[in-house]
């Protein structure tokens, strides 16, 4: 897009995006920036999207102290571990994006799990 080999229009964004009652009422279209990202429902939302991203990240970090570490040191407890923990065992030395991305996927089963 910087470049302009991809055009963007107005039309290419929901009405929710600009600010306005009803949505997107104050779009300008000389100023397509003008008002983008403050529509009603987005400044609604953004502050539970804002807390559910700590209580995902809390989480997500809970799991990968599960993964790699064992799952006494996922609440921050000393390790009561009578065997070598998990990374350990299958020779994982650094944090890698699968490892991040199994954690994710171990988050979200299990908060769809709880709800």
């Amino acid at each position: 897009m910087a470049s302009g080999k991809i055009q963007m229009t107005a039309s290419d964004f929901p009405a929710f995006l600009w600010s306005g009652d009803p949505p997107g009422s104050k779009y300008n279209e000389n100023e397509m920036t003008e008002g983008l990202f403050q529509g009603y429902l987005l400044e609604r939302v953004s502050f539970c999207l804002f807390i559910a991203y700590r209580v995902l990240i809390k989480h997500l970090r809970q799991v990968m102290r599960h993964i790699f570490t064992g799952p006494s040191t996922a609440l921050g407890e000393d390790s009561r571990a009578t065997r070598s923990c998990n990374a350990a065992l299958h020779d994982m030395t650094s944090v890698e994006a699968e490892h991040i991305a199994y954690g994710c996927v171990q988050v979200c089963s299990d908060l769809n799990a709880q709800s």
